[in-house]
C-alpha cells in the first residue's frame, strides 16, 4: 500500500480531491492533507510518503519551491503539481525539476486517478529492479567468495602455487605484500541433533564481518570443512 500527500492551500480543493477518487483502487491507503508547503514538509519528516500532489500557486510557499527542497531529501518522491495557469514558464520549470506530471486545474477526476497510477506503476517497477539488483550483487557475492575458497585451499595444499599467488596478488594485494598470519580454527565436536552447517555459517559469518570486511584479510571454510582458516 502506498502514501499521499495533497498540497494545497484552498481547503475545499484539497479535501475535494481527497474525498472524490477511489483511493483503494489505487492501493493507497492513507491521504495526508497540508495547506501549504511548511505543512507538507513536516508531513513529509513524519511519513514514508510515495507521491506528492501539490498546487503550484499557494501563497506562503510555490509548490515549485516545495518541490526544489524535496528533490535531495526524498529522492524517490514521486511528484504531480497542480496549476490553474495555462504557463509555459509553470511547465519548463516543472520538467527542470523531474516533476513526473503536470496537470492544469480544474483537473478531471480520470486524469487525475490515471496519472497516480502511472506513479505507483513506476514505484512498483524501481523496486522491483532495486531487489533484482540485490539479488544479483549476492549471487556475485556468492561466487566470489567460492572462487577465494577454491584458490586459498588450492595455495594451503601447494597446489597450483604461482596461479594462486597471481590471484591473491591481483584481488587481494593487502594481503599479498605484507607478513600474514594464518589462523586454523578448530570446530567444536557437534552432538547429535545439532545443525552443524548452521553452526558453520554463523562462525563463519562473525569471522568475515571481523576481517574480511576490513579489507585486511581472508575468511574460508578449511578443504574438509571441519574448520575455519583466518589470513
Amino acid at each position: 500500500m502506498y502514501k499521499i500527500l495533497i498540497v494545497d492551500d484552498e481547503r475545499m480543493i484539497r479535501e475535494g480531491i481527497q474525498s472524490v477518487l477511489d483511493w483503494d483502487s489505487l492501493n493507497i491507503d492513507e491521504v495526508f492533507l497540508a495547506e501549504s508547503g511548511r505543512q507538507a514538509l513536516e508531513c513529509l519528516k513524519e511519513h514514508p510518503i510515495d507521491i506528492l500532489l501539490t498546487d503550484i500557486c499557494m501563497t506562503e510557499m510555490s509548490g515549485l519551491t516545495l518541490t526544489q527542497q524535496c528533490i535531495d531529501s526524498y529522492p524517490n518522491l514521486k511528484v504531480i503539481v497542480l496549476t490553474g495557469y495555462d504557463s509555459f514558464d509553470y511547465a519548463r520549470r516543472a520538467l527542470q525539476l523531474k516533476v513526473q506530471d503536470f496537470l492544469l486545474k480544474p483537473v478531471d477526476e480520470s486524469v487525475l486517478t490515471e496519472s497516480i497510477a502511472k506513479q505507483i506503476h513506476e514505484i512498483k517497477k524501481e523496486a522491483l529492479e532495486v531487489k533484482k539488483k540485490k539479488e544479483s550483487r549476492r549471487a556475485l557475492g556468492i561466487s566470489d567468495q567460492n572462487q577465494v575458497t577454491a584458490y586459498v585451499r588450492n595455495l594451503l595444499a601447494q597446489r597450483d602455487v604461482s596461479e594462486c599467488l597471481d590471484f591473491l596478488q591481483n584481488n587481494y594485494p593487502k594481503v599479498v605484500n605484507q607478513q600474514i598470519v594464518v589462523a586454523l580454527i578448530l570446530i567444536p565436536v557437534f552432538h547429535e541433533g545439532d545443525n552443524k552447517h548452521a553452526s558453520l555459517q554463523k562462525l563463519l559469518n562473525l569471522c568475515m564481518k571481523s576481517v574480511d570486511l576490513k579489507g585486511k584479510g581472508i575468511t574460508l571454510l578449511g578443504e574438509d570443512e571441519n574448520n575455519l582458516v583466518l589470513i
